[in-house]
């Protein structure tokens, strides 16, 4: 997001923005921030999202077409991420998850084999439901052609974020 800053500024002052344009922006903008964060989930995981037909945001692989001139969508990656990311990003999620795990095990309470087999699947499988319910709210028709879909596609992005978590 800093890294995108520049191109941010450039969509801006395409922009010719009195006060009541500029605060409409500035609302309109925010009302985006939960879909990025929730698509840039799907991005960390090594998944991909969409921002209109024949584009497409991954750690491995970027096409994009025309966007709004929003400038927040400036932010959005324009090419693959550095490979060093690529496998660290899903890498950094499987490691938050057994964090979570090692706090689970050391608390005082002893876990029989079918517990300590049954709650990492279980906590995977309640990650996986809870984050694809939200790529489903984020995702579908922002406009007509060009924006009949954006978004995440949530079976594929449910079942990477299952595996992650359970891996961890």
């Amino acid at each position: 997001f800093a890294l995108s800053m520049d191109l941010m500024n450039q969509v801006l002052q395409q922009w010719s923005l009195d006060a009541p344009s500029g605060f409409a922006l500035g609302i309109a903008q925010t009302v985006l921030v939960p879909n990025l964060v929730i698509w840039a989930t799907s991005y960390a995981s090594g998944g991909s999202f969409s921002t209109g037909a024949d584009t497409i945001i991954s750690l491995h692989e970027t096409q994009l077409g025309a966007l709004p001139a929003i400038p927040m969508l400036a932010a959005i990656p324009s090419g693959p991420a550095w490979p060093v990311v690529q496998v660290l990003a899903p890498l950094v999620m499987a490691g938050a998850a057994a964090l979570a795990a090692v706090l689970i095990v050391r608390t005082e309470r002893k876990f029989s084999h079918l517990e300590l087999a049954l709650v990492p699947i279980t906590a995977s499988a309640a990650v996986a439901l809870i984050w694809g319910s939200l790529f489903a709210l984020s995702s579908g028709a922002a406009g007509p052609g060009r924006l009949a879909f954006v978004g995440v596609s949530a079976p594929s992005a449910m079942l990477r974020l299952f595996l992650i978590c359970l891996l961890g």
